[in-house]
């Protein structure tokens, strides 16, 4: 639980919050730069698995992962961690 990535990933969802919330929840950005940003009209279903489950992870009092047994993968999912033969 380093400071710094808290930090981080704080700065991060609050970004989230202020530029990609919507009335019936999130959606993509399609170019970050220009003021206000142009927001687009979906939202990927990975962006659950991923962004979000990150920062539950992240800022969960308990901690809800072992990584001395499991990993998350690039789509966010649990994986037992691989064990030789």
């Amino acid at each position: 639980r380093n400071p710094k990535y808290r930090t981080t990933a704080y700065a991060h969802f609050l970004a989230m919050r202020e530029h990609c919330r919507v009335a019936n929840g999130y959606t993509i950005v399609d170019d970050v730069r220009p003021r206000p940003m142009k927001l687009g009209d979906l939202f990927p279903a990975y962006s659950f698995s991923e962004n979000f489950k990150y920062l539950y992870l992240m800022f969960a009092e308990t901690p809800r992962f072992d990584p001395a047994h499991y990993y998350l993968n690039t789509e966010g999912k649990i994986m037992r961690g691989l064990v030789r033969a």
